[in-house]
């Protein structure tokens, strides 16, 4: 190898060792922070998320925010799905089913977890489910007829308030089954 093929072969390595999770102009942990800390029980809208996945940190968070009745609603399973985030990947540690409030319906959300800090990132098939749609000029998320304001983060994601859900567990899954 030339030694700027070697140099190159380094960098992807220790690139790939320290995956990136959140990319903004200047790239710091501490807009990554931030960006976690405005949305604790929100989630960002990530049309590029194949499937929706959280942190464990931000998981945690929305777990003890639920009283004991809703928490029972939660359903986790094993999971080897395996996650790309810039440069980096990451395999998920479980999936869960969770109860929560989007747009004014409560609906089972199912969600994957990754041991890393990062927001829940709602993908693409579960707005798509929803028949949700955006407004950018209006900052919006229109479902149906119904038109419900969108939050923006200080990175400029969208960001929609997740808040706890009453909905309940049917035995026929096909009336209740999860986004």
């Amino acid at each position: 190898l030339h030694p700027y093929e070697e140099e190159c072969e380094q960098f992807h390595k220790e690139k790939a060792e320290k995956p990136i999770f959140y990319q903004s102009n200047v790239g710091s942990e501490s807009e990554t922070i931030l960006l976690v800390g405005e949305t604790v029980n929100k989630a960002i809208l990530d049309s590029g998320a194949s499937q929706s996945v959280c942190g464990s940190d931000w998981y945690q968070c929305y777990k003890d925010s639920l009283d004991n009745d809703q928490r029972k609603e939660i359903e986790e399973f094993s999971s080897t799905t395996v996650f790309k985030f810039g440069v980096g990947k990451l395999q998920a540690t479980r999936q869960a089913i969770i109860p929560v409030t989007i747009c004014g319906k409560d609906i089972r959300l199912s969600i994957h977890v990754v041991d890393t800090d990062i927001p829940l990132l709602l993908s693409r098939n579960s707005m798509k489910t929803m028949g949700m749609n955006i407004d950018f000029p209006s900052d919006k998320v229109i479902i149906g007829e119904t038109q419900f304001d969108l939050e923006t983060t200080s990175s400029g994601h969208y960001a929609l308030p997740l808040p706890p859900s009453n909905v309940k567990k049917k035995k026929k899954k096909k009336i209740n089954r999860p986004i």
